[in-house]
């Protein structure tokens, strides 16, 4: 049985078969303690040393209950006992060695060690009687622990009769056919032969189960075959129908792409007569800037007439809708800073109107006070925007102008303002002086009857006199607009350098930083 079983070892290399084949050839030593005479030179050795024997019969314990566990998977399915007895596996491989040389050396007598080892014997059963129950409560392996449990018990039965009878002194074996046999033996030898049934019921067990095995996994193969059958076909057809609708698709974006293409063809066509008109309007309007150029007196002009004077002028487009205008008319000198309405192309050709009429006022018609100038400047403007169809409407074009007359042989100056002022510094000084123009603007049809103020204004040495439009205060930067107030102070703070004109200008790049400019801009400034 034992050769049986090792063969099975070998075979299966299961764990089961290899605690079960200690167990058998442990048991096998026992009987051959027991059965073998003590007159033989064998059984005189044995007998001599009987700590080996009890060495035996605390090893066959732990071989049997790790049979047990392995092979009704304790561990699998009853995790807190599978615990418990591991715990009392470790315990009892600790135990033994420690009994039988405590024993050896004198510690404990022999009586007592054998005393100590039976106990140990009747805590083993009790172990396996416990172990037994639960299993069978559980149900585990179902008939495959009814037969371990049935050898477990008729060991345990013969184990503990041959206990009790020699712990109250009595003989604990019978004779058979001339041999004395142990109650301890005959159910070690039952339960061996009830081991190898179940065992064998096992082998049968998962042969039996190998082969539902086997079966299931053909019919799963044959099921998954059929199933992958259906799967290609329908596959098959969503890729057919797929490729159908693909096909469509491609039409559809074939058709698609040639009227993108047709598209972009015209959009092309339309983006070069696009640039080729912006090429042509910012050639006009280049043309335009030329023309407004030569309109406008040079700077040259300008300090010729007033040789101190400092001039900004920066439009927001190409063209301007500020301008700025001069004349001498014998003693006078004639100096006007005129914003119009809008900027860019509009303010343009508002300026060109601008220029001719002072030109004709001044030059032609000799009318030279400042006042005068602006009242028939208004008339003519009107009259002029009114020609060219605007005679029901509402005039709102125009212009704002500070207009200023100069006299250096008796120092005198005349000055007339439409809606713009007239800033003074006089020498010395730190606070500019402001002269307000009057609330009507040239050109504009709001106010019915236009009456436009002279100021006599005396100007001496030293003295530094600002004209300009509302360009410079209204720009915008990351804080808000300049404003006039902020306006006055670079002003103040700038007027006495040699060229102040790069230090406005500065101050204006740094306040806009990444804005753009939102307005003309033109400043004058007069020095004396």
């Amino acid at each position: 049985m034992f050769l049986y079983h090792l063969l099975l070892l070998i075979a299966t290399r299961d764990k089961s078969y290899f605690y079960y084949t200690g167990y058998i050839f442990n048991s096998i030593l026992i009987l051959l303690f027991i059965v073998i005479p003590p007159e033989s030179n064998f059984g005189g050795w044995l007998f001599k040393h009987q700590y080996f024997y009890f060495g035996l019969l605390g090893t066959v314990a732990l071989w049997y209950f790790s049979f047990v566990r392995h092979f009704l998977r304790i561990k699998k399915v009853y995790p807190k006992l599978d615990k418990w007895l591991r715990i009392y596996i470790y315990t009892r491989i600790l135990w033994i060695p420690l009994v039988l040389a405590a024993c050896a050396i004198g510690r404990l007598e022999f009586n007592l060690t054998s005393l100590i080892l039976y106990f140990t014997i009747a805590v083993d059963i009790c172990v396996g009687i416990v172990i037994s129950y639960f299993t069978s409560k559980r149900q585990l392996d179902g008939q495959i622990n009814l037969y371990l449990s049935v050898g477990s018990i008729l060991l345990f039965i013969g184990g503990g009769f041959s206990i009790l009878l020699t712990l109250v002194e009595i003989q604990a074996y019978f004779a058979l056919g001339g041999s004395q046999f142990s109650y301890f033996q005959i159910g070690l030898i039952a339960q061996i032969i009830v081991f190898s049934f179940g065992l064998g019921f096992r082998s049968k067990q998962i042969e039996q189960e190998k082969q539902k095995a086997q079966a299931d996994l053909i019919e799963q193969l044959e099921a998954n075959k059929a199933l992958q059958t259906q799967v290609n076909r329908e596959l098959e057809q969503k890729v057919n129908e797929g490729t159908a609708a693909l096909r469509e698709a491609n039409e559809e974006i074939k058709q698609i792409n040639e009227e993108i293409q047709q598209t972009n063809e015209k959009l092309v066509s339309t983006l070069s007569m696009v640039e080729f008109q912006h090429n042509e309007i910012l050639s006009s309007i280049n043309y335009a800037r030329r023309i407004q150029t030569a309109l406008l007196p040079s700077e040259q002009k300008l300090r010729t007439l007033l040789p101190q004077a400092q001039l900004l002028y920066e439009p927001k487009d190409i063209v301007s809708g500020d301008f700025y205008w001069c004349s001498q008319q014998g003693n006078q000198i004639l100096l006007a800073v005129t914003d119009c309405t809008g900027h860019g192309v509009p303010g343009a050709f508002m300026t060109v109107i601008g220029i001719n009429l002072l030109e004709q006022i001044v030059n032609v018609d000799n009318i030279t006070a400042p006042a005068a100038v602006l009242t028939e400047l208004d008339n003519r403007l009107r009259k002029t925007l009114q020609q060219q169809g605007i005679v029901h409407e509402d005039i709102n074009d125009g212009m704002d102008i500070s207009l200023l007359s100069l006299n250096f042989a008796t120092r005198q100056a005349l000055w007339t303002g439409a809606k713009r002022p007239l800033w003074c510094l006089p020498a010395g000084d730190t606070q500019l002086i402001e002269h307000k123009g009057d609330k009507f603007p040239i050109g504009s049809s709001q106010y019915a009857h236009k009456t436009f103020t002279e100021h006599a204004l005396p100007f001496h040495p030293g003295d530094t006199w600002f004209c300009f439009t509302d360009g410079y205060a209204d720009q915008f930067g990351a804080e808000g607009k300049l404003t006039i107030k902020r306006f006055r102070e670079i002003l103040l703070q700038t007027h006495a350098q040699p060229n102040c004109i790069a230090a406005w200008q500065k101050q204006l790049t740094d306040w806009r930083h990444q804005e753009p400019q939102t307005d003309d801009v033109l400043v004058v400034r007069i020095a004396f």
